[in-house]
């Protein structure tokens, strides 16, 4: 596509030009048991998300490794490690994080899911916006125009859906707070 990670769609352009290929997902998946996955490559952003959350888009998907664990009994973790940006010249940014969380059984009429996760981002602080080196997408700036925030991110998440006749309601809460913010923690 035209290189952004947020999204798969792409607008055709320039004539009877080249076009670039995009590539959505390629990964490796090992299920280790049958509530055991580690996967690597380009794969689906890994954590689980309620509802319409638009805290991570839905076609991200990042480049690294992640490891999934569900149990029977409701209990899920997600663990991954994302490579963001590399450089010659300096440390690679990166994202590593932990999601811990219980999600009640599935086909009952009322199903409530609840997460905690926590998302620490190395090497971001003092560096250029990562999607064009410009647009901060409302993160803060210093004069030579680079992130002027570390990004720890903890997060609180839950999910209630009632399933009654003639149809459901889901109601659902995501927050989020960047705990490395020096100051304007946004």
């Amino acid at each position: 596509g035209e290189g952004d990670p947020r999204s798969a769609h792409l607008t055709f352009s320039g004539g009877y030009s080249r076009k670039s290929v995009g590539v959505d997902l390629a990964y490796l998946q090992w299920s280790i048991a049958p509530e055991l996955r580690v996967a690597a490559g380009k794969i689906a952003y890994p954590n689980w998300q309620p509802g319409q959350s638009v805290f991570i888009g839905g076609d991200f998907n990042p480049e690294g490794w992640s490891s999934s664990y569900r149990s029977d009994s409701g209990w899920f973790a997600n663990a991954h490690h994302f490579w963001l940006q590399t450089r010659a010249d300096a440390a690679d940014s990166r994202q590593s994080g932990l999601q811990l969380g219980f999600a009640s059984a599935e086909g009952m009429p009322t199903r409530l899911t609840v997460a905690g996760a926590y998302t620490d981002f190395t090497h971001v602080e003092g560096q250029k916006p990562f999607l064009d080196g410009v647009n901060p997408y409302g993160n803060s700036l210093n004069a030579a125009g680079e992130l002027m925030n570390d990004f720890n991110v903890a997060e609180l998440s839950s999910e209630l859906t009632m399933q009654r006749y003639p149809g459901s309601l889901t109601v659902f809460m995501h927050l989020a707070r960047n705990v490395g913010a020096a100051n304007d923690d946004i």
